[in-house]
């Protein structure tokens, strides 16, 4: 096979694949909890991110050029209202209708410390929440009334 038949299939390939990568894209979008991530990914010879949201049930991989706050709302959508579990990179704070944001770092001892961030009129309020174990991080997250 040569290279260009190569690529064409490859082609070929992700066009097929497009419809189920857009269901599992709206699954992640409308889900109640989601926690994203971003990693360094190389294209060809340049730097690209390989981001990841990942509900209980979907996990989406996304390759984009930057990892900036168009970015994650590419992949979460620019109306994303559920809770966000997130580093603390702070670009990935991707919607001011997100209900909650858990800004989540690990301790020495491998525990998360969780801050919830909760959109108010007057700018995010930032709450501690106690060491949870990372497999926790989430639970004690509600979505707004």
């Amino acid at each position: 096979m040569t290279p260009g038949g190569l690529q064409h299939l490859l082609h070929r390939a992700a066009r097929d694949a497009r419809p189920a990568y857009e269901e599992l894209r709206e699954q992640v979008r409308n889900a109640p909890v989601v926690t994203a991530d971003e990693t360094g990914w190389r294209v060809g010879a340049h730097s690209h991110w390989l981001w990841a949201a990942v509900t209980p049930t979907t996990t989406l991989y996304a390759i984009c050029a930057g990892r900036g706050f168009e970015d994650a709302q590419a992949v979460l959508g620019a109306d994303f209202d559920g809770v966000l579990v997130r580093d603390g990179w702070v670009v990935t704070a991707v919607t001011p209708t997100a209900s909650t944001e858990l800004v989540c770092s690990t301790c020495s001892d491998g525990v998360h410390i969780c801050w919830r961030i909760i959109p108010t009129a007057g700018g995010p309020l930032r709450c501690r929440t106690p060491c949870r174990p990372a497999s926790r991080c989430a639970t004690g997250a509600t979505r707004a009334a």
